[in-house]
């Protein structure tokens, strides 16, 4: 057996290039859902050690059928984890505690004081509703504005529907491309052309 078939029949985690930058980790096509399930969702509930926390507060933005329950299993008991998504079918995917909003990122200011969130994940929204530069620079405003110091944010994002966010510099001067404590900067999920990238407020 080939070491690639080795790899997608085990799953491991491998190191991963975009062109001839190494970007951290590719996951094999196990799927998005399962890399989201398995690995980011796994490593949020181990952020209120790394962050000294014991009650984070984590804002998740896009709730669509394929993440369904994601959100209630986002965070620890003591977590406060909300959702938010602009359109109102997609109610049923959020959170189901009472905490789902039914807003854009333009509005979000509306429901949250200025630095309220310790993580925020925005996943699946950039090219798909957010789609120019300027609705990008917009949103990552609004979340900045929202986050604590040193607040977490993951980008997911796919690359035949946006521009690299490190390329378009959407973050620049908001937020630092880093690793969350646990998982590389960036998670690229192979034979897909989903992206995820990690960062922290600068």
């Amino acid at each position: 057996m080939s070491f690639l078939k080795v790899i997608k029949k085990i799953g491991n985690i491998i190191p991963g290039r975009i062109g001839d930058e190494m970007v951290g980790f590719s996951v094999r096509q196990g799927n998005v859902r399962q890399t989201m399930k398995r690995t980011i969702l796994m490593a949020i509930k181990k952020q209120n050690s790394f962050l000294g926390k014991s009650d984070l507060k984590i804002l998740v933005i896009g709730t669509e059928s394929c993440s369904k329950y994601d959100a209630d299993q986002i965070g620890n008991e003591c977590d406060e984890v909300w959702t938010l998504d602009i359109k109102e079918g997609n109610r049923v995917y959020g959170v189901r505690k009472g905490r789902h909003i039914t807003a854009s990122t333009e509005d979000i200011d509306k429901y949250f004081r200025k630095g309220y969130f310790d993580i925020v994940l925005l996943n699946g929204v950039i090219g798909w509703g957010i789609n120019s530069r300027s609705e990008q620079e917009e949103a990552i405003k609004n979340i900045h504005y929202l986050s604590k110091e040193n607040a977490l944010l993951m980008i997911g994002w796919n690359t035949h529907k946006s521009i690299d966010p490190l390329v378009s510099g959407i973050t620049v001067g908001a937020y630092h491309h880093q690793d969350f404590p646990g998982l590389p900067k960036r998670m690229v999920v192979t034979e897909s052309t989903h992206i995820f990238d990690f960062f922290a407020k600068v």
